[in-house]
């Protein structure tokens, strides 16, 4: 389409989009969204991230071939286009509920964010990539599956943090990190709580960034796990 649709018309979409089959959704719709990805990303956009959100399939199936269409939005010029990005990740995640899917979603846009796509140089990018990063977070990935994803993925935060000087960037990233430690339900893993104790001796540790592990700390430590938050004090006191 050369223009976008208009927010009415992709409303009253959606209770259509209900009834879509996944014959529908593979043989009709993947591969108009696919095209429409790379044809006119800025009029495409909002409908891909309407049609994510309002069909009552699992997505796990096709997730892969919609991540690599939406993550180059991610690095775009347009911030708009970035910020519908993030959203349309996040929708797309909401329909996904295969913890090996998730775990391939989430690796792909770490390789994005280590520069597998090309060096990023500019810190708007960067954070559009740690959003989508954080999108990823609210899949239906539940159980020990869910406990599971949870640390692989923050496991591969631990890089990024420990590499990156620019204040602004990593206090998001760390912010992104909270979203994953919100997940964990039956332990915090060792390696985090490590990095937890490492981060505050850092050069980079400046009194915003100290914040924000200390946010991220409050959202890992809390019920089932809460008394593993006892290995910190020493370092809070």
């Amino acid at each position: 389409s050369k223009t976008k649709p208009h927010k009415h018309v992709l409303e009253n979409c959606a209770p259509l989009l209900r009834y879509v089959s996944h014959s529908e959704f593979k043989d009709l719709m993947l591969p108009a969204l696919q095209k429409s990805l790379l044809r006119s990303p800025e009029n495409a956009i909002e409908t891909i991230s309407c049609l994510l959100a309002s069909v009552t399939l699992d997505l796990s199936q096709y997730a892969l071939d919609i991540v690599k269409g939406l993550a180059s939005q991610l690095k775009s010029n347009s911030s708009h286009l970035m910020d519908k990005a993030v959203v349309a990740l996040k929708n797309l995640a909401l329909q996904c509920s295969d913890p090996s899917t998730m775990e391939s979603f989430g690796k792909h846009l770490f390789a994005i964010l280590g520069g597998a796509e090309g060096k990023l140089t500019v810190v708007a990018q960067k954070i559009s990539i740690l959003s989508g990063i954080g999108s990823c977070s609210h899949h239906a990935v539940s159980g020990a599956s869910n406990q599971v994803l949870s640390g692989t993925m923050v496991e591969l935060f631990v890089p990024f943090l420990q590499q990156e000087v620019h204040e602004g960037t990593l206090v998001h990233a760390i912010s992104i990190l909270a979203l994953w430690c919100r997940r964990f339900v039956t332990e915090v893993p060792k390696m985090l709580v490590e990095w937890f104790k490492k981060a505050f001796s850092l050069k980079a540790c400046t009194s915003a960034v100290r914040h924000a592990y200390l946010q991220c700390m409050l959202a890992s430590f809390k019920g089932n796990v809460l008394l593993q938050g006892s290995e910190m004090l020493p370092l809070l006191i």
